[in-house]
């Protein structure tokens, strides 16, 4: 083959090869040696399967963030990997690189925890946490390097009863399994006798009368079926439920700018609608619990103030375990709840 052919030879392969990265480009496909996909392992809190809960935990809140990073990230979901206290950890130690925390297993949560405090309100709680959320991401970073995603919540907690609990002296005599610090420490300020059991152990301890009472949702309530054993509910405002969307630090610092901005906008979406699902399971399992056979019961006010005036230790006990950031989300509490912390 002359000179002549061979450089015309190779210019023509020049040009054909350049057509087609031109081509893979304009079709929106990248070349292979530059697509890198980042691969992270997910684990999940406490959830309730067949509910709004089991779909955004474990399934809509990985998808959604393959989804919105057009598939850069790909989420693995381990169910139950890590014990509930040890979630935390796992993510800043990378033996996970995304979780779902609960917020109320763990004493050095207190901050991220602020929802169980008995008297603030379900109604106010998506507010509350637009406003407080910068001093939580700075939190999450600063103690545990992990940054917040979004938080999730669970329905509205009250009181299921064996017997009528509507009255403050009713409180004082009950017997029941409460879920927070907080919530334990309310009782015990105004001499009631609360119990920590865990949530599977509550129906036998209410079939057997060793327990009067406990406090979660009305949908644990029924799928739990704690309806089967205690057919009172008693709305005392006994604080609420939540968890929280966690990333490693280093993990998270690995993904580009932009994608991080569209997780976060995600993220903020998913929790509105995770709020919202909540707000609708609690309305849909009081008419389904009514229809049941469970009666409900509504404290008058100067009850729920007689309840409130035991407030003053557990609110002086939780900015203790909370930190130097607690006087600030109080004060977020107050201004959107109308509250007196």
């Amino acid at each position: 083959m002359s000179k002549r052919r061979s450089w015309k030879w190779i210019g023509v392969s020049v040009v054909v090869f350049g057509a087609l990265i031109f081509s893979a480009f304009a079709l929106g496909v990248a070349p292979a040696a530059s697509a890198k996909t980042i691969k992270w392992d997910y684990t999940m809190t406490t959830y309730m399967p067949g509910t709004y809960d089991d779909f955004y935990q474990v399934k809509e809140f990985p998808r959604r963030i393959m989804e919105v990073t057009d598939g850069a990230i790909d989420i693995t979901t381990h169910i139950a990997l890590l014990k509930i206290t040890d979630i935390i950890d796992g993510v800043r130690d990378r033996r996970v690189h995304m979780a779902s925390q609960g917020t109320m297993y763990r004493a050095d949560l207190a901050l991220f925890n602020y929802v169980t405090l008995p008297g603030v309100p379900f109604e106010k709680l998506l507010e509350i946490q637009d406003k407080v959320r910068p001093i939580l991401t700075k939190e999450a970073l600063d103690k545990f390097d992990v940054v917040l995603l979004g938080y999730g919540f669970w329905p509205r907690q009250t009181l299921l009863s064996i017997r009528p609990a509507a009255t403050f002296k009713d409180l004082q005599g009950l017997k029941f399994r409460t879920h927070s610090v907080e919530l334990l420490q309310l009782l015990q300020a105004i001499g009631g006798t609360p119990v920590s059991v865990a949530s599977s152990e509550v129906y036998t301890a209410l079939q057997r009368k060793t327990l009067e009472g406990g406090v979660t949702s009305l949908t644990y309530m029924r799928s739990g079926k704690w309806i089967e054993v205690g057919k009172h509910v008693d709305f005392w405002p006994l604080g609420n439920a939540c968890y929280m969307f966690i990333v490693n630090k280093d993990a998270w610092n690995k993904v580009p700018a932009d994608l991080q901005q569209k997780i976060l906008d995600e993220s903020r979406k998913i929790e509105a609608e995770i709020y919202a699902a909540a707000a609708k399971a609690d309305e849909d399992d009081k008419a389904l619990l009514k229809k049941l056979g469970v009666t409900y019961h509504y404290p008058p006010q100067e009850q729920i103030d007689k309840l409130m005036d035991g407030m003053v230790p557990v609110i002086k006990n939780w900015k203790k375990r909370a930190g130097p950031n607690a006087d600030a989300v109080l004060a977020i509490i107050n201004e959107v709840a109308g509250t007196n912390f």
